[in-house]
């Protein structure tokens, strides 16, 4: 988390990607594949006190769902991680 809050504090450093691409490179996890954790971002936007039926993420909770039922296996949504181009969807 203290990680996300550093790269936040930076982010004029990443003006020259997209808003998508920015999210997305805060919330990359460590490995070798480049992809992000939904559950990172769950967290994060937990702790400002937003909630997954909020309005305002609705659209993104109904992209993390669909996923969710794509996903054949039977794993909890927090473990998913996405590669770029899913996570910008």
């Amino acid at each position: 988390m203290s990680k996300t809050a550093e790269a936040l504090s930076k982010s004029y450093e990443y003006k020259t990607t997209s808003a998508e691409d920015l999210v997305f490179d805060l919330f990359k996890a460590q490995g070798p594949k480049e992809e992000a954790s939904i559950g990172k971002l769950l967290s994060v936007l937990r702790s400002f006190g937003l909630k997954e039926d909020d309005p305002r993420l609705k659209n993104t909770m109904d992209k993390i769902r669909d996923y969710d039922l794509m996903n054949e296996e039977d794993n909890d949504v927090r473990h998913y991680r996405l590669n770029r181009n899913q996570f910008k969807e």
